[in-house]
């Protein structure tokens, strides 16, 4: 019997609500093999943050190698603050944003020897690097306390707040930044940490 078999057994042989038959740490191990499961035929943008996170390695002590630069050649333009926690979400955030301009640099690379260089276009390597570049992107989410799903909202209510009816180019030139930036912050929530 597989872990994800005995776990939805024990659910069916204990009466009551799910948590009575599952603790909080196997609640999490169930739903994390279901999403899994369910990947292949559906999956919501917050399943694959959580899921992109298992694969993650941003070590601990990416900046102090900056700090250390920046005392032996006595700069301070690289130092961040004390704290260690800070300066690990920081560096997520760094790791993501690095990483998303790379993957986003492969797939410019692609088209362009597809343009310039006559080799054929290449979709399924279309779908690999924008794949890497959603990775990418669920780590700097991440890291700042916001979810997939809450940076999709956004950006929908953001156009809707800059194009009401359509796109056009008037609006795209002339925005008004105020109105976009208050649609961006409505029914924001704490930092979660």
């Amino acid at each position: 019997m597989t872990r994800l078999e005995e776990l939805l057994d024990r659910i069916v042989s204990t009466p009551g609500h799910i948590t009575a038959a599952l603790s909080a740490s196997e609640w999490h191990e169930l739903r994390g093999e279901i999403v899994e499961l369910r990947g292949a035929i559906e999956m919501s943008a917050n399943d694959y943050q959580q899921l992109a996170k298992r694969t993650e390695y941003t070590p601990a002590d990416l900046l102090r190698h900056h700090r250390r630069v920046a005392e032996e050649t006595e700069r301070d333009w690289h130092r961040l603050s004390t704290d260690a926690a800070k300066d690990h979400q920081f560096a997520r955030l760094l790791h993501g944003m690095i990483g998303v301009c790379t993957e986003a640099g492969e797939l410019q690379d692609m088209v362009k020897k597809a343009l310039i260089y006559n080799k054929p276009f290449d979709r399924v390597n279309v779908l690999e690097e924008c794949g890497d570049v959603l990775w990418y992107l669920a780590l700097c989410l991440d890291a700042c306390g916001f979810t997939m799903q809450e940076a999709m909202e956004r950006n929908i209510a953001k156009l809707r707040t800059r194009y009401p009816d359509k796109f056009s180019s008037d609006k795209a030139i002339n925005r008004d930044e105020a109105s976009e930036r208050a649609t961006l912050e409505e029914r924001l929530v704490p930092r979660r940490d």
